[in-house]
């Protein structure tokens, strides 16, 4: 497939021209420890382009419907190293498969980028969650089931009216529709098992960095960022 420089205007980091170190050509890419992260025996600023070029909302490769064909296309417009074979190495292998947490980690904070007040509203949504699973287990109206004979199915009674048990459990089946919808919005359709756990983990380690407090708190900064962005 060709592309034009145009192509690319609207990502992000606009990695289509850029040579060399990422890092002086994209300075946000400093702010952040996620990108400072030591990889071995794989090339940092191939790594930051490809996942520009696989997880940019705003990336030509959104065209390609198919997850890991559009991750392995970026691979070749990134210029991944073949061997004489044509296959690429164990850890481009284990980088496009999600094998490599610290790579994982990248993916999110790019992915943050272009999808802040989506992970802000994620967050959001999990703590919801969370306390709703909460009150279900604290509910003061426990179920009670009678075993059926051979053959009979199980009697299910409840010791009063379950109004509000039935609010909270179709709280918890909406919140969690609404949480997978959100984390298919923040990867641009482009997760799997292995990035979901990172996104957990990473999830976890920040929530009081990214609660919507913060976002609001950083508005004037975000709106101001785009010096870090290495273009005009």
């Amino acid at each position: 497939m060709e592309y034009q420089d145009n192509d690319f205007k609207n990502m992000f980091l606009n990695v289509w021209k850029s040579e060399g170190d990422l890092f002086k050509a994209f300075p946000i890419l400093t702010k952040y420890p996620e990108f400072k992260a030591k990889l071995r025996n794989i090339d940092k600023n191939k790594v930051i382009k490809y996942i520009a070029y696989a997880f940019d909302k705003n990336s030509p490769l959104m065209s390609v419907m198919d997850i890991m064909e559009r991750r392995f296309h970026a691979l070749e417009l990134t210029k991944f190293p073949k061997d004489i074979k044509g296959n690429y190495s164990s850890q481009t292998e284990q980088m496009v498969h999600s094998g490599i947490p610290e790579i994982n980690r990248m993916v999110i904070r790019y992915c943050l980028f272009t999808g802040d007040s989506e992970y802000a509203i994620l967050t959001t949504y999990e703590d919801s969650l969370i306390k709703e699973l909460k009150n279900l287990m604290d509910f003061d109206n426990p179920i009670r089931v009678k075993k059926g004979k051979s053959g009979e199915s199980d009697q299910v009674s409840y010791n009063e009216p379950t109004d509000k048990k039935a609010v909270i459990i179709s709280n918890i089946a909406k919140l969690k529709q609404l949480i997978k919808e959100l984390k298919q919005e923040i990867f641009s359709n482009n997760i799997d098992a292995f990035l979901l756990r990172s996104l957990m983990e990473f999830t976890e380690s920040n929530r009081f960095e990214f609660s919507p407090e913060f976002f609001a708190a950083q508005t004037k900064e975000w709106n101001n960022i785009s010096r870090y962005y290495g273009g005009k």
